[in-house]
């Protein structure tokens, strides 16, 4: 079963989504980041109680993720997006106050290990604090990466960021970054 003509084709069907969404979300997150300044960057701004992320409108994000395919759901101060392809779930929480963010829980789960599409996914939230320096992001890039791959739960403080990544299985992977208060 599985070694007849035609077998491996259906493997390459279910990747050809998970490849397009990839490819989606690298283009969406070049032109999301490119229509904006993010100058100055590496402090969080205040917003209500909280330490949020400087000129990063919720709104901006849900409106991205949903040109990308994303289900999105909003109430006062919470933001969900959840998108499925396949046995791929990809999902966004945004805690958000004064309409900045100042929360995000972003999780990849699969029916295999987390790839590139899952780390691409994990990427483009990671960065988003420091998207307008491509030194910093390319670090997180690396940490992001290395924490997956070892299948590591782990800490860290970047910058006014607190990243916590938790890998409880090789195929589930759940990021959260908060202001560090």
């Amino acid at each position: 079963m599985g070694s007849g003509p035609g077998a491996g084709g259906r493997g390459r069907w279910f990747l050809l989504p998970v490849l397009g969404v990839a490819m989606l979300l690298l283009a969406g997150a070049g032109a999301f980041f490119g229509a904006r300044s993010y100058e100055g960057s590496r402090a969080s701004q205040s917003c209500g109680s909280y330490s949020c992320i400087p000129r990063l409108e919720a709104e901006t994000v849900v409106k991205a993720l949903q040109d990308q395919g994303h289900t999105c759901t909003v109430d006062s101060n919470h933001r969900s997006c959840e998108l499925h392809i396949g046995f791929v779930r990809f999902r966004a929480s945004l805690q958000v106050s004064d309409e900045l963010i100042h929360a995000m829980t972003v999780d990849v789960y699969r029916a295999a290990p987390v790839g590139e599409t899952g780390l691409a996914y994990l990427n483009w939230f990671a960065t988003l604090p420091y998207a307008g320096d491509p030194e910093t992001s390319a670090q997180i890039e690396e940490w992001v990466a290395e924490q997956v791959n070892g299948n590591k739960d782990t800490r860290a403080v970047i910058g006014d960021y607190q990243y916590r990544l938790t890998n409880p299985e090789t195929y589930a992977v759940e990021l959260s970054i908060r202001g560090n208060f």
